[in-house]
């Protein structure tokens, strides 16, 4: 233990040194072809490494954290249910779990989940099927009124661990779309950003089947519209927000509130 505190004073000292030179230069590498986003990114890497390399356990799996070089939020290091960090954007072992809107994690997540037409009439315990042939996989709760609510619950009962929750439209926004953040044009932008954002694919909704994967990928937001819900999605050339109807299936990156 004291050899590993050792190594980590001297990597942090490192670090900090490495810090304190790149803000002394910061002139001299943007007038030599750096940008801002890729400063912020190298900046956001360092202060990652020193301001956290805790880790988190939740339903069985370990994950690590980052912090944003855009915002200075922390994110889970790899979506739920990936048992790694991604190592390209079409690394299958970092994929994670395809969630319904809304849906706690039940066993409907998992990739191989049996299939249901029979939707629920509930909004807990309702079964491990992912539920498919509707645009919701329950009748209930269709304003997302308490659905919604649920998604903001941080004890660690609902999907994210505890402290952690889906974030909000303008949270994905400001960390991938907005400009000044990571401005992601495509799924290589998504992969190469702080996120490591992997090309999952999603579950469809209306037959359990994959599509996409390996090629595009898109995560939840907590944010209803009418009776969709917003996400993020990019593909070969593209990367947009997207409306949803709440039955997809799609991946999950949880932020710390």
């Amino acid at each position: 233990m004291a050899n590993k505190e050792k190594d980590m004073k001297q990597l942090r000292n490192t670090a900090l040194a490495l810090l304190s030179t790149l803000i002394m230069g910061t002139q001299s590498v943007l007038a030599n072809q750096i940008s801002t986003t890729e400063l912020h990114a190298i900046l956001g890497v360092i202060t990652n490494f020193i301001l956290d390399d805790s880790t988190i356990t939740h339903n069985g799996i370990t994950y690590g954290k980052v912090t944003s070089p855009y915002t200075g939020r922390v994110w889970l290091d790899r979506n739920l249910g990936a048992t790694q960090v991604c190592t390209s954007f079409d690394d299958t072992e970092c994929y994670g779990d395809y969630y319904q809107w809304g849906r706690n994690h039940d066993g409907h997540e998992k990739s191989s989940s049996l299939t249901s037409t029979i939707q629920a009439t509930a909004l807990n315990s309702v079964g491990t099927d992912f539920i498919i042939g509707n645009s919701d996989w329950t009748s209930l709760d269709i304003l997302a009124g308490t659905r919604g609510q649920s998604l903001f619950t941080t004890d660690g009962s609902f999907m994210c661990p505890v402290g952690f929750r889906m974030p909000t439209l303008s949270e994905l926004n400001a960390e991938l779309l907005d400009e000044g953040s990571a401005e992601i044009a495509n799924n290589n932008d998504a992969f190469n950003s702080f996120l490591k954002l992997p090309s999952a694919g999603i579950r469809y909704n209306l037959d359990g089947v994959m599509h996409g994967v390996g090629i595009f990928g898109a995560v939840w937001s907590l944010s209803p519209i009418m009776t969709n819900a917003f996400s993020f999605h990019f593909e070969l050339f593209t990367a947009t927000l997207n409306s949803d109807v709440r039955a997809m299936g799609l991946s999950i990156r949880c932020l710390k509130n």
